[in-house]
């Protein structure tokens, strides 16, 4: 009896998927797709919104970063020249980071900024982090790292449509 209702329940799906792609994976333990196409085309919808939030987020990190570099300046020029740097950049990665936060925020000049971002965030993770904890001991630098990242996807994938870059340069930036 059991077979027969697998079967008939196997020939319900075939016939409700019949001409649609079948991108549905099913569970082994519940017999429910966890993935079709309807969620992928809702998904490919919210990219938009999704390089959005990416932004705001990164934007908002970077700007409380460089404020805070800013707002405590000789602390922050003492820092950087017992790491070997010269004082006058804390100057410059402060204005970095707050200038690139709001342009990340706003969505213009994004793949220039979160470039000179992502440079940014290597260079911070291996001249200070790498010298304070071992590279395979991520929790060491994980914002450091996940602001990398985040940057250069910025700069790979641009602003978005939801973006200054995009009403400016009409998506040729």
């Amino acid at each position: 009896m059991s077979d027969l209702k697998q079967m008939a329940a196997a020939g319900r799906r075939a016939r409700r998927n019949a001409g649609r792609r079948d991108l549905s994976i099913e569970c082994r333990l519940l017999p429910i797709p966890i993935f079709e196409e309807n969620m992928v085309l809702i998904l490919n919808r919210l990219q938009a919104l999704g390089l959005l939030l990416l932004r705001i987020g990164a934007g908002t990190i970077f700007l409380a970063h460089g404020w805070t570099k800013l707002t405590h300046m000789a602390g922050t020029m003492k820092f950087f020249a017992g790491l070997g740097f010269p004082s006058w950049m804390a100057v410059v990665i402060g204005l970095l980071e707050v200038g690139g936060g709001i342009l990340l925020i706003f969505g213009l000049f994004t793949r220039i900024t979160g470039l000179l971002l992502a440079i940014e965030m290597v260079v911070a993770i291996a001249a200070v982090h790498w010298k304070q904890v071992p590279w395979w001991n991520v929790t060491g630098y994980e914002l450091a790292l996940a602001c990398g990242v985040i940057a250069f996807a910025l700069a790979s994938f641009g602003a978005g449509v939801v973006s200054v870059d995009h009403a400016v340069f009409r998506g040729r930036a």
